[in-house]
């Protein structure tokens, strides 16, 4: 029998007024976020919203009597539509918007207090943000996209406009499945519209989305009837420039199949790469799935590929020739027991040639680029070749699929890539993710850049996020020297989010064209460890000549809680404890300066 959504909501508030109702439960009001609202790093003028929501768990009406933000910079953060006195029945939401607008570079914090009847009144969060610098003539950020539920990005593209094009997933206040969403920016990352893409009791999202040549964009995802339990199918969405849907299309069979990938193609068509799934005569099997579209939609041929087990395709690109080369995973052929491969197909999708790579372990390659010489380079990871758990793993080929070489990086926990790109200087840049912060028994996994020469070898590493797991799912080059990378955030207020950046050539938040004597290159700042931690935590940095030192540590409000380093020190890598003493649980930032340049990362002290 099947409960409807309206009788379900109806017995489940029943069921939790007899439980307060019977315990004697005074006002009680729940915040989302309960401790810290992180607005990123936002260009100085510019603006981010981000939301809190006050929850009635109390069995009785919950009297909101005043809403205010106060602090050192409440200036700079503000209520849009103050709803003023509110009045919540039993688990009645308010979803309340939050600005921050900073008017300079630097750090800002306040407090958003809640004055109402419940016992503990008056509540609190901590809103804090920071600013950057755009006089220099480039722009950098950090942003963060999502409500209170779950939010996602698995692409961005830049846009005609100079601005940018998400495509990802959402969860909606109140529904049951996810729908698939687009979101322009401009290029700031301020919003300029969000679409939101799905029916009720069916479960949508998009795995990639790019500018079409008429000024709109196509999205390919996966589309199922999750009420019904109903397997995904293949779906392409084409819309306008404003995100309306023009047209949009299914494709595949009765069991499991998805996009991965999209491109426009040289006829002014598409291609669409992803995974379907049939049913042999054992098992069921997935084989690497292509469709190809002309411009309205329409189905020009569809193929599949694969052996006697299971394969994936995870991107396809267009070659000089007309053909296509697919970058996946495969379990039938290769070394070991799961092996990446490059698929290589004429301009009517018929094999040319596949190669597998991997060794004896599991090895996963998904993203594929064509390199200035000719071959291609391809990212994933592996657990082969004396990898500690996984690695990053970067295979280059010659335009034969040959391997050349290949390169691991990363530590000693899981670790991955996921998108790779060729950048202006002939080398590569690799985003992922990098396990190394323990946090609530497990280990958590921070955003991962890598940046390599043509040849692999490592330039510099940088990790962004906090204590709990972030990632990152795609990047391109801007015109303007920098790089845009999207993914998830799970550590700054409302669970799962839209984590998005906009960085130099450094992987840091000044200008590109900034000419200092020391870069971040050589200047390292490493994370904490351990993060978070009780009483005291280790520090590493590593200075690329003699510098005077200054390693300071600030609370939430941009105080200052303690001196670490202040002196002049040689080159070299360094290894420092703080020791917290009397601080109070709670966030705090440490930052390492030298010369003009400085970097800054944040720890949780949890006593």
């Amino acid at each position: 029998m099947k409960i409807s959504r309206k009788c379900f909501s109806f017995c489940l508030t029943l069921f939790f007024s007899a439980i307060f109702v019977s315990n004697g439960l005074s006002q009680n009001l729940s915040i989302s976020p309960d401790d810290t609202l992180y607005f990123g790093k936002i260009p100085e003028g510019k603006v981010a919203i981000r939301y809190i929501s006050i929850y009635n768990l109390s069995s009785t009406a919950l009297i909101v009597s005043d809403l205010r933000i106060e602090g050192p910079n409440a200036a700079d953060f503000s209520i849009i539509n103050d709803p003023g006195a509110v009045t919540l029945g039993l688990l009645q939401k308010q979803l309340l918007e939050i600005q921050f607008q900073p008017g300079s570079e630097g750090s800002f914090s306040a407090q958003f207090v809640v004055v109402s009847n419940a016992s503990t009144s008056p509540d609190d969060v901590s809103l804090l943000g920071m600013g950057t610098d755009i006089d220099g003539g480039f722009i950098s950020f950090e942003r963060i996209f999502g409500r209170t539920d779950s939010d996602g990005a698995s692409s961005v593209r830049v846009t005609d406009d100079g601005g940018f094009i998400l495509a990802g997933s959402t969860l909606l206040l109140g529904e049951e499945f996810g729908d698939a969403t687009l979101i322009k920016l401009d290029q700031y990352g301020q919003l300029i519209w969000s679409q939101v893409y799905g029916i009720e009791d069916y479960s949508e999202s998009f795995s990639e989305a790019i500018p079409t040549n008429d000024g709109g964009y196509i999205a390919a995802g996966s589309k199922a009837n999750s009420d019904d339990n109903e397997p995904p199918d293949v779906w392409i969405v084409k819309t306008d420039a404003s995100g309306t849907v023009i047209w949009d299309k299914t494709f595949g069979g009765n069991q499991n199949d998805g996009a991965a990938d999209v491109i426009t193609t040289s006829d002014g068509g598409y291609l669409i790469v992803g995974s379907y799934e049939h049913d042999t005569a054992q098992r069921q099997d997935v084989d690497a799935y292509l469709i190809k579209l002309n411009a309205s939609g329409n189905l020009i041929w569809e193929k599949r590929w694969g052996g006697e087990l299971g394969e994936g395709a995870g991107c396809v690109r267009q070659t000089s020739d007309g053909g296509y080369v697919i970058a996946g995973s495969t379990t039938s052929y290769g070394a070991g027991e799961h092996d990446g491969y490059l698929l290589k197909l004429n301009s009517n999708g018929n094999d040319v040639w596949y190669k597998t790579y991997g060794g004896t372990d599991w090895d996963k390659l998904g993203k594929v680029v064509l390199t200035d010489d000719g071959g291609y380079l391809i990212a994933g990871w592996t657990a082969s070749f004396g990898a500690q758990a996984r690695d990053v793993y970067l295979v280059k080929t010659d335009a034969a699929g040959n391997e050349q070489w290949h390169k691991l990086y990363g530590e000693v926990h899981k670790d991955g890539a996921s998108d790779v790109i060729q950048t202006s200087d002939g080398g590569y840049l690799v985003v992922g993710s990098l396990e190394n912060t323990f946090f609530s028994n497990y280990w958590r996994a921070d955003g991962y850049i890598i940046k390599t020469d043509a040849s692999g070898n490592e330039l510099w590493s940088r990790t962004y996020g906090d204590y709990n797991d972030e990632g990152f799912s795609c990047v391109r080059e801007v015109g303007d020297g920098g790089y845009i990378v999207s993914g998830g955030a799970n550590s700054y207020g409302n669970g799962s989010e839209v984590y998005l950046l906009k960085i130099d050539r450094q992987g840091g938040f000044s200008s590109v064209y900034s000419n200092v004597e020391v870069t971040l290159q050589d200047f390292q700042l490493e994370n904490n460890y351990p993060n978070p931690f009780n009483n005291q935590t280790m520090i590493k940095y590593h200075l690329p000549k003699n510098s005077f030192v200054q390693l300071n540590v600030y609370n939430i409000q941009g105080q200052l809680a303690g001196t670490i380093v202040n002196k002049y020190q040689r080159s070299g890598s360094y290894i420092v404890t703080f020791i917290a003493k009397d601080l109070p649980s709670g966030l705090y930032f440490y930052q390492l300066k030298i010369d003009n340049i400085s970097d800054t990362k944040r720890m949780l002290l949890l006593k």
